[in-house]
């Protein structure tokens, strides 16, 4: 299945989730819609990266344009569960450097990626540091127009 919009509705997703996990996405859910400064998110789910079905709450919607010159709908952050880690992406630059690359060890104990920030546990993690970066991206999606 290729990666989409759904009309999954993401309060439903979060509270189908168990145990500490759902706390954890809920939390991070409740900080990124608060940093974010919109209730606007929509689920995206399908085959993603590497091969892997995923489900990703996406906050900020957005416009991509490719090199080639495509367009596609996307968001400026993004929240993941995967099988061992949650993931945040982050869509947002600094010169030509993704935030996460550069600032991405400050939020904790956690693997960084070049728009994607990954950690096992919210304990792990400085979610004000975190909400930091998503504050770039809400800056840089409002400073553009919701284009990238």
């Amino acid at each position: 299945m290729a990666i989409g919009k759904s009309d999954r509705d993401p309060d439903e997703y979060l509270a189908s989730l168990t145990g500490d996990v759902r706390h954890d996405m809920q939390s991070l859910d409740k900080a990124i819609r608060q940093t974010m400064e919109s209730d606007d998110r929509v689920i995206f789910e399908g085959t993603f990266w590497g091969g892997s079905d995923q489900v990703l709450i996406g906050y900020g919607p957005m416009t991509y344009r490719s090199k080639a010159g495509k367009t596609g709908d996307w968001f400026a952050v993004g929240l993941g569960l995967q099988k061992n880690y949650t993931s945040i992406y982050i869509m947002a630059v600094e010169g030509k450097e993704y935030v996460v690359e550069k600032y991405g060890k400050r939020v904790g104990k956690v693997k960084v990626g070049k728009s994607n920030i990954s950690f096992t546990s919210l304990a792990d993690i400085n979610i004000d540091e975190l909400m930091k970066l998503v504050a770039m991206a809400k800056a840089q999606r409002d400073e553009k127009d919701g284009v990238l």
